[in-house]
């Protein structure tokens, strides 16, 4: 089931539409969550093709592609916030350098703004 899924960098519309109907069946305190993102560490700075998408994959991919290595992965996280209903399932992620300080404010309000619009149209 996972290899099916197209997993690109940014918002994860499959995610979103499977959520989308899942939440449709919640009640109303089960859908109140936060948002979590954090920068995470790349074990490896390096290049790999994707024979399939005919895609090189390890370059800083936040708003748009860059011809910067990425060192570090931007991940975002939605989780339930009240008592009984503690889930959590992460929604997007953006490839970035912060050697280049390629994340900066304004591309990060930016890429939060798309997050919270597309939490808030799942249903959450």
């Amino acid at each position: 089931m996972v290899s099916k899924l197209e997993i690109q960098t940014g918002i994860c519309s499959q995610v979103f539409n499977l959520l989308k109907k899942e939440v449709a069946e919640w009640n109303d305190k089960k859908k109140w969550c936060s948002i979590i993102f954090d920068e995470m560490s790349l074990i490896d700075t390096a290049l790999t093709y994707d024979k399939n998408k005919d895609e090189i994959k390890g370059f800083v991919e936040l708003q748009e592609r860059k011809n910067n290595f990425a060192d570090h992965a931007l991940v975002f996280m939605v989780r339930g916030v009240r008592g009984i209903y503690k889930w959590q399932q992460p929604i997007a992620f953006y490839y970035c350098s912060v050697k280049l300080h390629i994340s900066s404010e304004v591309q990060l309000k930016q890429i939060l703004k798309e997050v919270v619009a597309a939490v808030e149209g799942c249903g959450l």
